[in-house]
């Protein structure tokens, strides 16, 4: 159903090919929550979360390669804001999945999310790697930090919100805390069906 080979550049640095490992079995630990009885409305927001993980690598892949090569372009200025109305768009046929936006929604879909989760925070602890963030910090920010709020993971200092943003320091949620699938307080407020 899903093509669970790594997307990797076509040379990239150790600690870029690292992380994307990291993100591979973080993706083969989504696709293997799913159980082959399951029906409902978990499986496709289970199969967009895992197509918008496939994008994210391809694209963080895309980046650390050009910036490796030295072939990155600078960031084009935005067009200031204005308030002007957007012109009516047709509705698609096909509507759209709306992903949660709670943080660390993705860890409570796991059964035991600690180990691939702890990779990928140890790949993101890597100065090599926060080296490049800091060099990119718009375009890392907007690919990674959707994903580490998603798996419940605190942003690289690169990547993180300025302080006034910031949530307090002395609440510092994290996904060890909440219940996930297999517990008996997740299974009650999420029954499965068919």
């Amino acid at each position: 159903m899903f093509n669970n080979r790594p997307v990797l550049p076509p040379r990239p640095p150790g600690f870029v090919a690292a992380l994307l490992t990291a993100l591979h079995n973080l993706r083969a630990a989504v696709i293997g929550s799913l159980e082959p009885s399951e029906r409902g409305p978990r499986i496709g927001r289970i199969t967009a979360a895992t197509l918008w993980i496939d994008a994210i690598i391809a694209k963080f892949a895309r980046l650390a390669a050009l910036h490796a090569e030295g072939r990155l372009r600078p960031p084009r200025p935005r067009a200031p804001a204005t308030r002007a109305e957007p012109p009516e768009r047709a509705r698609p046929a096909i509507r759209r999945i709306a992903l949660p936006r709670s943080f660390g929604w993705l860890a409570r879909e796991l059964e035991r999310p600690d180990a691939v989760i702890d990779e990928v925070e140890a790949r993101l602890a890597d100065p090599a790697l926060r080296d490049l963030l800091a060099a990119e910090p718009a375009r890392c920010r907007r690919l990674l930090r959707p994903l580490c709020h998603a798996f419940g993971i605190k942003p690289p200092e690169p990547i993180r919100d300025p302080p006034s943003q910031a949530a307090p320091e002395e609440w510092v949620p994290s996904y060890k805390d909440w219940p996930r699938r297999g517990h008996p307080i997740f299974d009650a407020l999420s029954p499965k069906i068919g």
